[in-house]
């Protein structure tokens, strides 16, 4: 009677493992430079990175992660918890998450150097964010998730570590976040031009006020009072 029973707590042992590891491989997460553009077709990679983040003081550090699954997933919600250390922290609520969306290029600039082309068109592109919590994510393909930190002015110089959790009905994936904060911290009066063109800008932005609104972001960042949005080269539709 007694094998009988270690063997049955063997099996279900095995099967809670082989279940544990399916659901590993179902859906990864892993971090990317702020810099990278992630395609849709992006695969997984060999050695998938933890999501890091570095910055000053009283700056806002941006990074991202990439999220895929192998089957379609509805309703994906992102949070993350407070970055610790052995003796502070830097609160959830100074993290952002935004899910990025992707735009449908139709062809690109003229006179752009193949080598110098992110894809070539048609092809969509990822740049705006989605104004949702939430996302569906379609089977096999890479759905980017940005993260902005602001680092508080008071917080102590050091390494932070958090855990980023994406969840979906009956599931969900996991990544360490960690941000270093360097021991110096950037004046609260930034001094900098911001330069503006509608000249060229497809009419629905220009008739949206495109102009007045990059007025008000300058402003609003502390920008000099002189108004220099003039001149310049601005956006084609449809070209990226």
């Amino acid at each position: 009677m007694a094998e009988k029973w270690l063997n049955g707590l063997v099996v279900f042992f095995v099967l809670a493992v082989s279940t544990d590891a399916a659901r590993a491989q179902e859906a990864n997460l892993w971090g990317v430079d702020g810099v990278t553009k992630i395609m849709r077709d992006a695969p997984v990679p060999s050695a998938p990175e933890s999501a890091a983040l570095e910055g000053a003081r009283g700056e806002t550090v941006s990074g991202q992660v990439v999220f895929r699954a192998t089957r379609g997933l509805k309703s994906v919600c992102a949070d993350t918890t407070d970055l610790k250390n052995a003796e502070h922290l830097v609160s959830a609520a100074c993290v952002r998450l935004q899910w990025v969306r992707y735009l449908e290029v139709k062809r690109n600039s003229a006179g752009v150097p193949a080598e110098e082309l992110v894809a070539r068109a048609p092809c969509a592109l990822p740049d705006p964010f989605w104004d949702t919590a939430t996302v569906d994510v379609a089977a096999s393909t890479a759905q980017p998730l940005w993260i902005e930190i602001d680092v508080p002015r008071a917080a102590v110089a050091g390494e932070y570590t958090g855990t980023l959790t994406l969840r979906w009905d009956n599931g969900s994936v996991n990544v360490p976040l960690h941000l270093t904060v360097w021991d110096f911290e950037l004046p609260t009066t930034r001094h900098q031009l911001v330069h503006v063109s509608g000249r060229r800008l497809p009419r629905r932005a220009r008739q949206r006020g495109f102009l007045g609104t990059g007025r008000k972001v300058r402003q609003n960042h502390g920008g000099p009072p002189a108004d220099v949005f003039q001149g310049g080269t601005g956006l084609d539709q449809d070209h990226v």
